[in-house]
């Protein structure tokens, strides 16, 4: 099996020092880390949402941000002092962290029915979009 490696200082990847580092970044904060579960929907190739199952959570106890290109979902509870027989709810500290593709970010957060829900639109600027040119005539340049 042929292991694919991407070296970012190769001197054709002008400028994507930052993209290798976003990467490991993204690796790392979620390594080993299944809390809480989640769903990533395609709506289209410019609509997506992000589904978290953040049950016993609320709006005071969670927040969401975009930071450097990334989604970041955190959460946190009070500590609860409440005897418990047995506790299968989890109420630990957790961040989740995803990283955007170019010009997606957070259009629109919800909770509803113990989910999160993080919608993300790709939102390409004017300047950014493709181009079409008429082809003229040489001639219609001489004559202007």
């Amino acid at each position: 099996m042929n292991t694919l490696t991407w070296d970012f200082t190769n001197p054709f990847f002008i400028g994507w020092d930052n993209f290798n580092s976003r990467i490991e970044t993204t690796f790392k904060e979620n390594l080993g880390t299944t809390f809480p579960p989640y769903n990533v929907k395609k709506l289209d190739d410019d609509r997506f949402v992000v589904e978290l199952a953040v049950a016993g959570y609320n709006k005071s106890t969670i927040k969401v941000s975009e930071h450097d290109g990334a989604l970041i979902v955190e959460g946190e509870k009070p500590e609860e002092s409440e005897e418990y027989l047995y506790k299968g709810i989890s109420s630990k500290k957790f961040r989740r962290s995803f990283s955007l593709g170019e010009h997606v970010h957070i259009s629109e957060v919800h909770m509803q029915d113990g989910i999160l829900y993080v919608a993300l639109n790709r939102e390409i600027p004017e300047e950014k979009k493709p181009k079409t040119f008429e082809i003229k005539n040489f001639s219609d340049k001489r004559g202007k």
